[in-house]
C-alpha cells in the first residue's frame, strides 16, 4: 500500500520487507514487534505501519472515534491501542501492526509520537454521511 509513497520520498534504492498481521492479538502483536526491533538493531531501517481509522461512521462520529485512537498512538501506547479497540471507543483496521510498530520502535529507543494530521474522506468529497478516518503520525527518538 505504501510502496509509491516510498518510491517517491526515498528516491532512491531501498529494500522491503512487507508484513502483514493475521492475528491481531497483543501477544502476536507485541512478539513481532520485539522480533522487528531484535533483527533491525544496528541497522538503518525505517519502520511504516498502514492502516485507514474508523469506517462508515458520520463525520463527528469517526472524528470521535479517530480522536482517541489518535491519542493511544500518540502516547505511544501499544496496548492503549488495542484498549481502545477492544472497548469500542476507537478503531484501526490495522491495529495490531501500529501496535506492533510502537513495539519496535520502543525497544529500538524511539521515546515520542507525535500525530501530523488527521482527516476523512468527508474532507476530500463533501460527503461527511459516512467517512474513513485517515491519520498520519511519526515516532521519534530523542538525539543523544
Amino acid at each position: 500500500i505504501e510502496l509509491p509513497f516510498l518510491q517517491r520520498a526515498l528516491a532512491g534504492d531501498f529494500k522491503l520487507l512487507p508484513v502483514m498481521v493475521h492475528e491481531q492479538s497483543p501477544k502476536v502483536s507485541e512478539k513481532l514487534g520485539k522480533a522487528l526491533a531484535l533483527v533491525l538493531k544496528e541497522r538503518n531501517a525505517l519502520l511504516v505501519a498502514s492502516t485507514d481509522l474508523s469506517h462508515f461512521y458520520i463525520q463527528d462520529e469517526a472524528n470521535t472515534y479517530d480522536a482517541e485512537m489518535l491519542r493511544q498512538i500518540e502516547a505511544f501506547s501499544p496496548e492503549g491501542i488495542f484498549k481502545a479497540e477492544r472497548s469500542g471507543k476507537g478503531f484501526a483496521c490495522g491495529f495490531a501492526a501500529v501496535a506492533a510498530v510502537l513495539w519496535a520502535a520502543r525497544e529500538l529507543g524511539a521515546d515520542t509520537v507525535k500525530v501530523l494530521h488527521h482527516a476523512t474522506s468527508g474532507d476530500v468529497t463533501g460527503d461527511y454521511s459516512s467517512v474513513v478516518g485517515y491519520g498520519a503520525a511519526v515516532v521519534l527518538k530523542a538525539e543523544k
